[in-house]
């Protein structure tokens, strides 16, 4: 398991480098161990990668695919709840935010009901940054004082103040 997430992390780094083919080669050998040896915890994270690996390559529908395919053969509530999160992102970037929010309001009742609270400010964020785009200023209002909250109730408890908690507090 260790050596497939692994080769998922060193295609994660060629895919960050426009390295599709070399990115792909990785997933593939990550792939085939967690099949052989029926690690499907790590298939699911790879799929998740596979499909933002679609992503910037311009492929939508496969990037959404991949993403629904990794939220349901995981059984992690964080890679479930972090793919619907990111098809939601997907759609908010293709100005759909009607399907964008559907999907972030899956990953949010995902991450509120299983406990994975890291995740929730920046869906909450993502939630209000649609429904402002929507000119929902009351909806928007709600999720981005929701996201604040939560995020610095993570710091409290010591997480880092980075990436969409940090958004979440600006």
């Amino acid at each position: 398991a260790t050596l497939a997430y692994h080769f998922k992390n060193i295609g994660n780094t060629y895919r960050k480098q426009n390295d599709f083919l070399t990115a792909k080669d990785y997933y593939d050998k990550a792939i085939g161990l967690s099949e052989k040896h029926q690690y499907y915890h790590v298939k699911a994270n790879i799929y998740h990668d596979l499909g933002m690996w679609k992503h910037h390559q311009g492929d939508f529908h496969g990037a959404i695919n991949m993403l629904l395919e990794a939220s349901n053969i995981s059984n992690s509530a964080y890679t479930r709840s972090f793919s619907m999160a990111n098809i939601g992102y997907l759609y908010l970037h293709q100005n759909n935010y009607e399907i964008g929010i559907q999907y972030f309001e899956k990953a949010l009742d995902i991450a509120s009901k299983d406990g994975v609270f890291y995740l929730i400010p920046g869906i909450c964020y993502y939630l209000g940054t649609s429904a402002e785009k929507q000119s929902d200023y009351s909806t928007a209002h709600h999720y981005f004082e929701r996201g604040y909250q939560i995020a610095l109730e993570l710091i409290d408890h010591n997480f880092e103040c980075k990436g969409d908690i940090k958004k979440a507090i600006k």
